[in-house]
């Protein structure tokens, strides 16, 4: 997946999903990527 706002945001919201129907909160490890996407306009860190 691309590094850029539109999927941090995405990416934001499936985990407050989650969390909210857990009903605790979860850990989340940053995924790597070994390939670049065009439309990216972040770095991995």
């Amino acid at each position: 997946m691309p590094y850029n706002a539109a999927t941090v945001a995405r990416v934001a919201s499936h985990i407050d999903q989650v969390q909210d129907t857990l009903g605790r909160q979860m850990l989340l490890e940053n995924p790597s990527s070994y390939l670049a996407f065009a439309e990216s306009d972040m770095d991995e860190t």
